[in-house]
């Protein structure tokens, strides 16, 4: 498959400071302070040794003093440029696949990994992450925790995450996971525990808290449904003719900018 060339509004923001990132985690997090405060320092110390590693957090309209935390505890890990903080304002809702898009679309890596507010990486994962990327280059990384890696040019050839699934918690992860499977990307399973990517242990309350449907066994049949019709009919890139992970984002609390 030919790949389609980044353009427009596809373009993502450029780092005017210092050269590109290898690969970025990106991190969405809607009233999730209380995980990022456990998780991000400690996956910031464990990946130190990786300097061309970057984390992106985008607050997608948190009132938990999320943006507060991070500019009077983390605001070194911005000037030292492995720490992008984006603001986007004005939802009430997290709709997963958009959030996960935007944060997607801001990062600068060659490789990009989702990863969940509340997700330990383990020790030197992003040189873990960079050493299979190296060795096979059309490869789609993914755990049970939450955690899915790309080359950014097959991320961007699948359309990001399938923006559709606005109903609750589930199968964005998954619907991604298969529709790069079967555009042809090696699938690498990664096992979970402490020492590799792990979460901490929470309620399904928080999953589904400000999503419009409550019951994850619905929110999931509903998702797997429009996943199973794409997949039925070839339809492997998601949001085909949208501009899809749009918005305004407040970036590293300096600028604003449409993406």
């Amino acid at each position: 498959m030919k790949l389609p060339p980044l353009t427009g509004k596809q373009r993502t923001l450029q780092k005017e400071d210092r050269g590109l990132p290898i690969l970025s985690f990106c991190i969405t997090s809607m009233n999730r302070l209380h995980h990022l405060r456990r998780t991000l320092p400690a996956n910031l110390k464990w990946n130190s040794a990786c300097p061309i590693a970057e984390f992106v957090v985008l607050d997608y309209s948190s009132s938990d003093g999320l943006a507060e935390w991070i500019r009077s505890e983390m605001y070194e890990h911005i000037e030292s440029g492995t720490l992008v903080f984006a603001q986007a304002p004005g939802f009430t809702e997290f709709r997963r696949s958009h959030a996960k898009n935007m944060a997607h679309r801001i990062a600068t890596g060659r490789y990009l990994c989702n990863l969940d507010a509340d997700n330990y990486t383990g020790a030197r994962f992003a040189t873990y992450l960079i050493q299979h990327f190296l060795a096979v280059p059309k490869i789609c990384v993914h755990s049970c925790r939450g955690l899915i890696a790309f080359p950014r040019e097959y991320f961007y050839a699948l359309g990001g995450y399938d923006e559709r699934m606005i109903h609750g918690w589930g199968h964005e992860d998954w619907d991604l996971w298969v529709r790069s499977r079967a555009m042809g990307l090696k699938q690498v399973f990664i096992p979970g525990g402490e020492g590799f990517p792990y979460e901490i242990a929470h309620g399904d309350d928080e999953r589904v808290k400000y999503h419009p449907v409550h019951n994850i066994g619905k929110s999931r049949a509903i998702h797997a449904e429009m996943s199973n019709a794409s997949l039925k009919n070839n339809i492997l890139v998601a949001n085909a003719g949208q501009n899809w992970g749009a918005g305004r984002i407040i970036y590293n609390f300096s600028k604003t900018v449409e993406l």
